[in-house]
Formats: C-alpha cells, sequence, structure tokens
C-alpha cells in the first residue's frame, strides 16, 4: 500500500552525476536516457543568471519593496531568451517602475566588440529555494526621469534611500550584504560623476 503522504523522491544532481559516469557503457538505454534527462533538467533548474540595477540620483538610491518576496531589493529579473543583460535590465526597470535609465559610465571600459554592455559592479550566486540559485549581476543606473509608477504587481512601493541609517530604518530590514551592496552603490555612484 502507498502512503498518501509519501512525498516526491528528491534527486541530488552529484549523485545523478556520479550514476551517468557508472552507467556510461548503458548509452541509449531506458536508464541512462532517464538519468541523462534528469541531469538536464536538473541543470535546467539550478540556476537562472539574473539582473539587478542600483539607481543613483543626487547621492540617493532607489529600493522597490519586492510584493512577492517581501523584501527590500533594487529592481530587476530574469533575463530571456536573446536579450543581454543591458537589454534585460532595461526593460525590468520599465516594467517595475516605468522609468527609462542609463548605466553608469565605469572607468576603464574596453572598447572594440561589436556591441558594448555595461560592466556589473558586482556578482553574486544566491539561494531561492530547495536546489534553484539566481546569479545576479548587479549593476549602477541613473534615471532619465522621476516619473516613477510602479507596478502594483509586483511592487508595494519604493524608497530613495541616502545613508546606512536610511537602509537600517526600512521595514522589513535589508541583510548585512544588502546594506553592503547599497552603500558600495552609492560609494561607486560617486566615483562615476
Amino acid at each position: 500500500m502507498k502512503d498518501a503522504e509519501e512525498k516526491p523522491r528528491e534527486y541530488n544532481l552529484e549523485r545523478v552525476v556520479e550514476i551517468l559516469r557508472d552507467i556510461r557503457h548503458l548509452e541509449g538505454t531506458a536508464p541512462h536516457r532517464f538519468f541523462s534527462q534528469l541531469y538536464q533538467q536538473k541543470l535546467k533548474e539550478s540556476l537562472d543568471i539574473v539582473v539587478g540595477g542600483y539607481i543613483v540620483k543626487d547621492n540617493q538610491l532607489l529600493l522597490i519593496h519586492h510584493k512577492k518576496l517581501n523584501k527590500w531589493l533594487p529592481p530587476g529579473g530574469h533575463i530571456d531568451p536573446g536579450e543581454t543583460p543591458d537589454d534585460a535590465l532595461r526593460r525590468e526597470v520599465k516594467e517595475e517602475l516605468g522609468i527609462d535609465v542609463d548605466f553608469a559610465h565605469y572607468p576603464f571600459l574596453r572598447r572594440g566588440n561589436d556591441k558594448e554592455l555595461a560592466l556589473p559592479f558586482y556578482a553574486n550566486r544566491h539561494h531561492i529555494s530547495g536546489e534553484h540559485y539566481h546569479y545576479c549581476l548587479f549593476y549602477l543606473l541613473e534615471p532619465k526621469s522621476d516619473d516613477i509608477r510602479i507596478k502594483e504587481e509586483e511592487v508595494l512601493g519604493y524608497e530613495w534611500v541616502r545613508d546606512g541609517e536610511e537602509l537600517l530604518n526600512l521595514f522589513p530590514p535589508l541583510s548585512a550584504g544588502d546594506i553592503e551592496n547599497c552603500l558600495e552603490a552609492l560609494d561607486l555612484a560617486g566615483l562615476t560623476k
């Protein structure tokens, strides 16, 4: 008799790779196809590349209160197929805040490519759920206008903050790492002028 509360079987990616190595001689068989498909699925589900943009104007940083995550974040999101990170971030900011942005000019940009892309000032890998992670590229942005119109389905509100004290007053509170990123963005904004 099957237990009504039985959970679906979880597969560890490292174990799947180990099994694929062990059954390499069975290539083309049902077990090999099963573990190959599981491996491809795990790779696809395990890591998304996303972008985030710290918008800075007049020594203030803009953060959004993300509705689904109930967390203060820079605007951003997933990169759609065929998009560059730059295009994805412009699209996400336009969707979430209704404004256009420019990428801040960083020193030492390389020239001579077929399309110049902005350089992220920071990147990290952070846990989302289960075995799912985001690899996020963070950029420094400047707004082209002050006419912010939030997308209420995704954003509860927004705040312009100037310093660590104002960051500490946000609720829900930011993590120490998020505060550090915000302060770094404010510092870098002063260097790019």
